[in-house]
Formats: C-alpha cells, structure tokens, sequence
C-alpha cells in the first residue's frame, strides 16, 4: 500500500508535479541531548521547571534552527516532542522581547486549544498570556486579543 502511494507521488502526469527524493530510514533509537543552551537561561529554566532535562535530537536541530532564523517542517509522529520544538523558540523571544508576539495556527479547534494549554504549562511562570482567537471566540475578547 505505501509503495502504491509513492508511485503515485512520483507521477508528475498526475498532479504537475512530482516528488523528487524518496528514502527509506531505518528506525533508530531516540537520542537525548542537552536543552540547547542557545536559550535564553530562561527558558531553559521553565523547561527544566515542566521536568524534562533533556530533549530528543529532533527537537534540539529544530530550537536550534529556529533560534538561527531558518525556516523548520518537523514532521514526526504523535506524541514525538514538536510541541516544545516550536513552543521553546517561540517562548524564548518574546522573554527576549517583552514587545514581541508569537501567533500559532492549527487546522482544529481541538488542538488549537490543546496546544493553548501546553504553551501556558511550559510559560506559567514567565508572566506571558496566549489566547485562542476563533469562531467561538467572543466579540469581547477579540477585541482585547487583537
């Protein structure tokens, strides 16, 4: 089933374009690495704070390519840690900058507000607010978010 699905990625006939790189990685074990220190102390602080003292390698390439000012797909599956790898480049500027803001978009309200609570978790302690800003939002609140 999933070599059918590559084939029709791979057809350019069939949607104007193609997929250009297909490689099969073998499963590895997870590896830990230190809480980028690239961090505002901060941050690395409210981390260690929510228990976690080290973070997997995907997540530390990614805080650190974000914190650089590139451009990070992380795609892996659930439960994996791209929640803290977006969540901490994000927490440490607007630490860095009180006059920063940082706007996150999901595709469900569900996970709009899941993501709302795990982002407030891990800034508890840093005087920083995030609010959802959806239909269900009200007129009130909008206002004040906006």
């Amino acid at each position: 089933m999933l070599n059918s699905f590559i084939e029709k990625l791979a057809d350019p006939g069939r949607h104007g374009w193609s997929a250009v790189h297909h490689e099969e990685i073998d499963e590895q074990k997870p590896r830990l690495e230190p809480i980028p220190q690239a961090l505002d102390p901060r941050v690395v602080s409210l981390i260690r704070t929510s228990g976690i003292e080290s973070v997997y390698s995907h997540q530390a390439e990614a805080i650190r390519l974000c914190l650089d000012g590139k451009n990070v797909v992380l795609s892996t599956s659930t439960a994996s840690g791209k929640t803290l790898a977006y969540q901490a480049p994000v927490l440490d500027r607007l630490i860095r900058d009180t006059r920063s803001h940082g706007l996150f978009l999901f595709p469900l309200k569900a996970l709009e507000r899941d993501q709302r609570d795990a982002f407030l978790a891990l800034a508890a302690k840093a005087d920083i607010t995030a609010s959802v800003y959806d239909g269900d939002t009200p007129e009130s609140e909008r206002r004040k978010i906006r």
